[in-house]
């Protein structure tokens, strides 16, 4: 529970403005700087220091390297399909969870936990049980007759060109896509989830009375509300797949 400034509820440790204004910070920013900025900076400085020296070399063997220009053009773009596909799964799921009652609400945030519990090697067998050729997607669809050929979702390779060479500049593994989707999909709805539940949902009934439409108040207030809770999952599924 946040203690309000004016809060009659005295704090479990009393601090004096000394420690709670000028120890506390330093020392968080202290650990902060050793073990997040530091190595970031030591990873940055290796890329344009060689033998002591300041070079642009590694940036240019990486732009004139046509297999590493690939892969990080590849790692690029299968992350944006992946945070893509997540935030719209993610999105009206959180929604849902925060904004309706369900029965079995609580069975539903639990199972949201499941990829987090289970090994990724596990979720992987998982899901390509389920959708890949021989899977029971894929078989059920063949034994009604859906289908005529086993589902390739899992295989689908998709080559992206440069209009300008012709040129391979990436391949879209949808396998690969689909999988880590639903594996960063609780990151991004749990994220998304805590932030709506910070909304004001007065201002949600003030638009209702006011007259806006359902969808209106979504976009202008829930959402807008709950930006950088939206953001920092993005942010974390993104970091996450590349």
């Amino acid at each position: 529970m946040r203690l309000r400034r004016n809060s009659i509820i005295p704090p479990i440790f009393p601090l004096n403005k000394l420690i709670s204004h000028i120890l506390i910070p330093i020392s968080l920013m202290t650990i902060f700087s050793i073990f997040i900025v530091y190595p970031i900076l030591v990873i940055i400085a290796g890329v344009f220091m060689v033998d002591g020296k300041f070079t642009l070399r590694n940036l240019l063997i990486i732009t004139y390297d046509p297999m590493l220009s690939m892969i990080i053009i590849n790692t690029l773009i299968m992350g944006g399909l992946v945070t893509l596909i997540t935030l719209i799964l993610a999105v009206p799921y959180a929604y849902i969870l925060n904004r309706y009652d369900i029965p079995f609400k609580s069975f539903f945030l639990l199972i949201t936990l499941l990829p987090f519990i289970s090994p990724p090697y596990v979720g992987g067998l998982g899901y390509i049980n389920m959708l890949g050729r021989h899977g029971v997607i894929s078989l059920s669809l063949l034994k009604l007759r859906i289908i005529d050929k086993p589902l390739e979702i899992m295989y689908a390779v998709t080559p992206l060109f440069n209009p300008m060479t012709g040129a391979r500049i990436a391949e879209i593994h949808w396998g690969l896509i689909l999988i880590c989707a639903l594996t960063y999909f609780p990151l991004m709805a749990l994220t998304f989830s805590a932030a709506l539940q910070n909304v004001d949902e007065s201002l949600e009934e003030e638009a209702y009375i006011l007259g806006s439409k359902p969808l209106t108040t979504f976009f202008k207030i829930t959402l807008k509300s709950a930006m950088p809770g939206l953001i920092s999952g993005i942010i974390l599924v993104f970091i996450s797949f590349v």
